[in-house]
């Protein structure tokens, strides 16, 4: 009982984390209505918060720059001049560790206690996991793991808004009136929908937009539609039935020698009496 107890408090405590991240990425839209950056540092900050957030929210976690450049779509010297604005501005610490080794970093929270709580649920977290997993379990966990990577496809779905809104629209930066519409959708409804809802405008639309996004979110709400299956199979079951042809093909008609030989006879009596008349 202590065991599920613990348990059940820990992930009762993830889940306060998670509100927390989503403050934190409401907090900055708040101040950047009085800061405001361009949108290729707004983008470099959302990417090192989604990096630091997959890493299990460490207070300094290393990220190196060619892997920035790419997520963020930036030169090398760009990079180092919107980390820059950002360290200025008060919303992270960077460590350089020399040109081999990637930089280390430390995102400053708008709320001091939202930071409080990651780390004090990481450290539960480890601790718990070293108290009460069961080695075995353990072992046939990560074996399941393992052979769940060893047979993934070659081409996943995007697991991220960013990934999924780069495949749909082909830019690794996500613009910052997409942002302000997309944030709040992944607050309400998950992230995992809304990368439903970019995926499926790219395929339902000629030429994707936010406009048409905003329609697809309206039509899904309105239809209490959460995924791309789900819309497919609503649109399959509304689909008017295909028509069937009432015809029937005529039978094919054999003719024996003789009645082949009368028609020709019918033909010839025609012709001579067409002639007749003309004399």
């Amino acid at each position: 009982m202590d065991a599920q107890k613990a348990r059940r408090n820990t992930l009762q405590r993830a889940v306060m984390l998670n509100m927390n991240y989503i403050k934190e990425m409401n907090a900055f839209f708040d101040w950047l209505e009085t800061n405001p950056l361009e949108a290729s540092t707004q983008t470099l900050w959302f990417h090192l918060m989604g990096i630091a957030n997959k890493s299990g929210w460490p207070e300094w976690f290393a990220v190196a720059n060619p892997l920035l450049q790419a997520k963020v779509g930036l030169s090398e010297g760009s990079l180092n001049k919107h980390r820059n604005i950002l360290e200025q501005k008060g919303r992270i610490e960077y460590r350089s560790q020399g040109r081999k080794k990637p930089g280390k970093y430390r995102i400053i929270p708008f709320i001091a206690s939202n930071f409080e709580v990651i780390h004090e649920v990481n450290r539960e977290v480890m601790g718990g996991v070293i108290r009460e997993v069961n080695r075995d379990a353990l072992n046939n966990k990560l074996k399941e793991l393992n052979n769940t990577a060893t047979t993934r496809t070659r081409e996943e779905e995007p697991q991220t808004v960013g990934d999924a809104y780069c495949q749909v629209f082909g830019k690794t930066i996500i613009p910052p009136n997409v942002q302000s519409f997309i944030v709040p959708i992944i607050e309400q409804h998950g992230e995992a929908y809304a990368i439903e809802l970019v995926l499926e405008t790219g395929e339902a639309a000629n030429k994707p937009s936010l406009r048409y996004m905003q329609q697809v979110h309206a039509s899904w709400q309105s239809k209490g539609i959460s995924s791309r299956a789900e819309a497919a199979a609503l649109k399959e079951q509304r689909a008017p039935p295909k028509p069937t042809s009432t015809t029937s093909a005529l039978p094919l008609v054999t003719l024996t020698d003789e009645e082949r030989a009368e028609m020709e006879r019918i033909a010839d009596a025609q012709r001579l009496a067409n002639l007749q008349r003309r004399a």
